[in-house]
């Protein structure tokens, strides 16, 4: 801009100083001291339009030259423009088909997550159903079990205290027929023993000898059958005993 303001101002004083120049030149001095101050006055003119003239000449030269670089500057602008929209316009086709591929991939995501979705209710919901039913009859069960162990255990109460009535008199019939037996013992050892003493008196009638190694054999004796009779009782007592552990 301020080349060109420069330019048209210049052009302006040319113009003007040839209009003077041709006023001069077509006026008529009147005496010689004036033509000789117009020619003066026209060299200076012709010397000043000249230099402005060569002035005129560099700057267009200038303007020309700056135009010629801002013309090359403006193309090499228009090429990188033309690039940029070319690598936009890609870009642009590139993300357009990306965002298709992720909107179809998302679709995709979307349909499959529905399907899980369901799946998985419908997973859910018959996992459920077969817990449900395990659960009905894991409680049947455990209510018919616990009947059962019930019924089993009254069952097992009343078989352990027949066992146990059945050996108590079993027992007592034991001791009983012990007791008859160290009884119906003593008993023959005492008639035993009183019919030798009988026929001891018999073969000595003059006088009673009391024999006490017999006496100490008698007792010995009834020390043994009472032993014998403790024992036996003890015995019973140990086998009621493991009998009715192993009931238990």
């Amino acid at each position: 801009a301020a080349v060109e303001e420069e330019r048209r101002r210049s052009a302006a004083d040319t113009k003007e100083l040839r209009k003077r120049l041709n006023e001069i030149v077509d006026s008529k001095a009147k005496s010689a001291s004036q033509r000789a101050l117009a020619g003066e006055e026209v060299e200076e003119l012709r010397a000043a339009l000249s230099s402005r003239e060569r002035d005129l000449l560099n700057l267009q030269g200038d303007l020309t030259q700056r135009v010629k670089e801002l013309s090359e500057a403006v193309a090499r602008h228009s090429l990188l423009h033309q690039e940029a929209d070319r690598k936009l316009n890609i870009l642009r086709s590139k993300t357009d088909q990306e965002r298709a591929k992720y909107d179809i991939h998302l679709a995709d995501l979307g349909e499959r997550l529905n399907e899980l979705d369901e799946d998985v209710k419908h997973e859910v919901t018959n996992r459920l159903t077969g817990l449900e039913g395990e659960l009905m009859q894991l409680r049947g069960a455990r209510l018919s079990h616990v009947g059962e162990s019930q019924q089993a255990t009254q069952e097992l109460i009343m078989q352990h205290h027949a066992v146990e009535e059945q050996l108590r008199q079993q027992s007592k019939a034991a001791v009983q027929d012990l007791e008859k037996i160290v009884q119906e013992q003593l008993k023959r050892k005492v008639e035993d023993r009183l019919r030798q003493v009988e026929r001891t008196l018999e073969e000595q009638p003059a006088s009673i000898v009391v024999n006490t190694a017999q006496d100490s054999r008698l007792e010995s004796l009834e020390k043994d059958l009472i032993a014998s009779r403790m024992q036996m009782e003890w015995r019973l007592e140990e086998s009621m005993g493991v009998a009715l552990s192993q009931m238990k």
